[in-house]
């Protein structure tokens, strides 16, 4: 281990540390600690040039919650708006001088929580769940698709993001479409249920998808993240379709 790393993890120990001293004082002498974090976090919101703003801020012992949350990023079609973000310190690993926040976010079209911490300039999102309602979020979407999807997104796993380019770095992600339905041509068709495992090696991703009852599928191939633009990502594989010979999308 470098020298750099070195000073770099004995701060943060040092920071953990002085981080669990200090809070029962605050406490205990009623300080205002609540003033003192959201300056801290406004702050940091300035330097780190996050586009991100809040209506409420309130401390609940060593967990956060703001409200009315607006997120901003480049890779976004669109502001996204969060009802509620509910940040906890994960006081077992904080115990082991590791900062690790616990997440919790959620929308009119989305719930998901999410261990975060930081490595050698990365951010991990560890232990993912999730879920998406896939009607309200085209609707958020806002821009004009062949077909209309429903069902329900489900998500789990882990992701690690590179601060500065906000690209994936690793990747281990199950992803479950239920009860999936697509309205083309005013027609509304069941597609049935959907996995798509994505798992990451340096800047390739690869994917193996299968699933569905009306509309069998059945793929894998490779996913390149070179751009921060996710529609810009190269998709390569092979996808094997096959509709149920009761079903309308047979005529396809």
């Amino acid at each position: 281990m470098s020298l750099g790393k070195g000073v770099k993890s004995w701060s943060n120990k040092q920071l953990c540390l002085v981080f669990i001293i200090c809070l029962p004082l605050f406490m205990l002498f009623n300080w205002d600690v609540e003033a003192w974090v959201k300056s801290k976090v406004d702050a940091a919101i300035v330097q780190n040039h996050l586009d991100i703003s809040y209506q409420t801020f309130s401390l609940h012992g060593a967990g956060l919650h703001l409200s009315h949350v607006r997120l901003g990023a480049p890779n976004l079609p669109r502001p996204l708006w969060l009802d509620e973000v509910e940040l906890q310190l994960d006081w077992l690993l904080l115990s082991q001088m590791r900062l690790s926040i616990l997440a919790d976010v959620k929308n009119n079209f989305m719930q998901m929580k999410a261990l975060l911490s930081m490595d050698d300039g990365s951010l991990l999102l560890s232990d993912i769940t999730g879920q998406m309602d896939v009607q309200a979020a085209q609707a958020w979407y806002g821009k004009a698709l062949l077909a209309q999807g429903f069902g329900d997104v489900h998500w789990q796993g882990d992701i690690g993001l590179n601060v500065n380019t906000g690209l994936p770095v690793q990747t281990d992600l199950h992803i479950r479409w239920q009860n999936a339905a697509l309205s083309m041509m005013q027609q509304r068709y069941a597609l049935g249920d959907y996995v798509l495992a994505l798992k990451q090696s340096d800047k390739n991703q690869s994917w193996i998808l299968e699933g569905g009852k009306q509309l069998q599928i059945k793929g894998r191939g490779t996913l390149e993240m070179n751009h921060i633009d996710v529609l810009k990502w190269l998709l390569q594989g092979k996808i094997y379709a096959q509709a149920d010979a009761a079903s309308p999308l047979a005529a396809f």
